[in-house]
């Protein structure tokens, strides 16, 4: 009797420890994910205008097409013809909206359709019966087919000597500034929505609304999307407030996604002489170089890299620190410049005023900082620069620079191989015009908290990710 008395004790300790356990192993843990000043839009239908908006869609958006495993895209198939310049895709029978409903071949081809026309390299992906396709009845046009329940085709026009390029540059995994996903229709004579909610687009995790906060679910976490300014104490964060992150309390995971080129702008129209461009470039650039914070931005010698198509050897900008004007009214397209252009006048007592671009009039500025994206190695801002800010208007004081920009337009030459010796061109063109000068490559790091059970990864393609800790562990 005795013993049996131990015996259920025994068993009884044993199902209260294991039933405490797996109660600490299946807690839910919420957790923060800061992207600082962005606001959360998922209507695919409008210009991407902040860069930080892909820390948002390259986590949480499934990708058109998958390149690390096609049947997580939501096109599982696809075939490009190139004489005809048809694509040809098929719509996996998996692909799901956040809510459960599945992803037609209607929803897909009209965001592709649609998306294309308010992205940077829309304009060279159109319908080759373009007068045919009419909003309200897109399905009509004789460049759409839909072949079966899940499969279609759609004919380009041949407005560049390699279409594929250019649509993977926008479908697949890793695509950036290009980047479309499907919204789900209402009905085939359809509207365009003046707001998309999370449910009407497909997530690689279950996305859900909670006392109007943002979260979604990875494992037993719970992530919460915040846009705080700065962040304050997140447990993963990309794009951080440099100057504020303490490097002690995180860990850098997978290095980092695609870089970005930043450049200024000097404009020809206030600045005319060629040498006080001269002296404001080579000044700018040495100062970006001493003056950046510790983390995310990198001086280079040229716009191009020598992995990139466009090196030329022996051809590097000047980095001197020259007598420039004591005020300069400069526009910020690039966070990080704030914070430098404030150490250029405490430092040297400048008097550089930065001003908002919604506030000008008629470009009444002297200096520009931008940044955009780099794909891949490629370089696709040079191809619609000109569609930018109106610079077209400004940069037209420099015929040849002109020239060479509206080449890359109707060629993507940043894209294309075949099309380097104008990346060539542009390099000698723009070193000896100093409008359009490089400043360096800003790095956007993935930060997670020590011990945090999921941490933000960026994988070979350059898509962000969140994945359990303990996966990561095994895979290093």
């Amino acid at each position: 009797m005795k013993n049996l008395l131990i015996y259920l004790i025994l068993i009884s300790s044993f199902i209260f420890i294991n039933d405490v356990y797996s109660g600490i192993k299946n807690e839910k843990v919420f957790l923060k994910y800061c992207v600082p000043g962005i606001k959360i839009n998922f209507n695919p239908f409008r210009q991407i205008t902040q860069g930080k908006e892909l820390a948002i869609f390259s986590p949480l958006m499934k990708s058109m097409i998958s390149k690390s495993n096609s049947s997580e895209g939501i096109i599982d198939k696809f075939h490009f013809d190139p004489i005809n310049s048809i694509f040809t895709g098929h719509v996996s029978d998996y692909a799901r909206f956040n809510d459960g409903t599945p992803v037609t071949v209607y929803d897909v081809v009209f965001s592709i359709v649609e998306g294309f026309k308010y992205r940077p390299l829309g304009h060279q992906l159109t319908l080759k019966d373009e007068k045919g396709y009419k909003h309200k009845k897109w399905y009509e046009s004789k460049s759409i087919r839909f072949l079966n329940s899940n499969k279609f085709s759609i004919q380009f026009k041949k407005s560049s000597k390699n279409i594929q390029k250019l649509l993977l540059n926008a479908l697949e995994s890793g695509s950036m500034v290009n980047r479309i996903w499907p919204v789900k229709l209402k009905k085939l004579n359809f509207d365009l929505p003046n707001r998309v909610t999370y449910n009407d687009v497909p997530f690689r995790y279950k996305v859900f609304k909670e006392n109007n906060i943002t979260y979604f679910n990875v494992g037993n976490s719970y992530i919460r999307i915040t846009n705080e300014t700065p962040c304050r104490d997140p447990d993963l964060t990309y794009y951080p407030d440099y100057d504020r992150v303490s490097t002690d309390q995180y860990e850098f995971r997978h290095g980092y996604t695609h870089p970005a080129m930043v450049f200024m702008l000097i404009n020809p129209k206030k600045i005319s002489s060629i040498d006080k461009r001269k002296a404001i470039g080579s000044w700018f650039r040495w100062a970006f170089s001493s003056l950046s914070p510790p983390y995310g931005f990198t001086s280079s010698k040229a716009f191009f890299l020598e992995t990139e198509p466009g090196w030329v050897n022996n051809l590097e900008w000047s980095t001197l620190k020259t007598n420039i004007p004591s005020e300069l009214k400069i526009v910020i397209d690039v966070p990080t410049s704030r914070f430098i252009i404030k150490s250029f006048n405490n430092r040297y007592g400048k008097n550089f005023k930065i001003i908002n671009r919604d506030n000008l009039k008629d470009n009444d500025f002297d200096v520009e900082i931008l940044m955009t994206r780099i794909d891949r190695g490629h370089v696709p801002f040079l191809n619609h620069i000109l569609r930018w800010n109106n610079l077209s208007k400004l940069i037209s004081y420099d015929k040849n620079l002109h020239s060479i920009l509206k080449k890359f337009e109707s060629n993507a030459a940043t894209i294309n191989p075949l099309e380097r010796k104008y990346l060539y061109r542009f390099q000698k063109i723009a070193s000896e015009s100093f409008v359009l000068v490089p400043l360096g490559r800003r790095k956007g790091y993935a930060f997670s908290r020590r011990n945090s059970p999921v941490v933000l990864t960026i994988d070979k393609f350059g898509d962000l990710s969140f994945v359990l800790r303990s996966i990561v562990k095994e895979s290093l």
